[in-house]
């Protein structure tokens, strides 16, 4: 699942594991990912840092990543929701470079639905 937030992007997945089970069981571990700490730092303020303590990765897609349990990260997402005070998500993005990250995406999936619907 990809999660474009206002401090960042991230990328949850399913992670089987046997070293971190303090997170829920190995089976149903969630390993959230991103490219900047500092997103991660932030996500883990939404989960009362209710997660692994955040491990990098040098040279991996995601550098940083953390794990916790589905239910966690369940109520972050909750959490975010309730905060929203914006009217417009990709102007509310906390630094230029994110917002142009997103500009790129939102025009994508704007052109493929735009397709779709055969305005294009």
């Amino acid at each position: 699942m990809w999660v474009a937030t206002t401090f960042g992007w991230l990328s949850a997945v399913k992670r089987s594991t046997q070293s971190i089970t303090d997170y829920g069981s190995p089976d149903k571990t969630l390993q959230i990912r991103a490219r900047d700490r500092a997103a991660l730092v932030e996500l883990r303020r939404f989960m009362s840092n209710e997660t692994s303590r955040i491990i990098v990765s040098r040279g991996s897609d995601y550098e940083f990543r953390v794990y916790c349990a589905p239910d966690k990260f369940a109520l972050a997402l909750a959490r975010m929701a309730f905060e929203i005070d914006y009217t417009n998500f990709k102007n509310a993005v906390e630094t230029d470079d994110l917002h142009n990250v997103y500009m790129r995406v939102w025009s994508v999936v704007a052109n493929h639905y735009d397709k779709m619907i055969g305005r294009k």
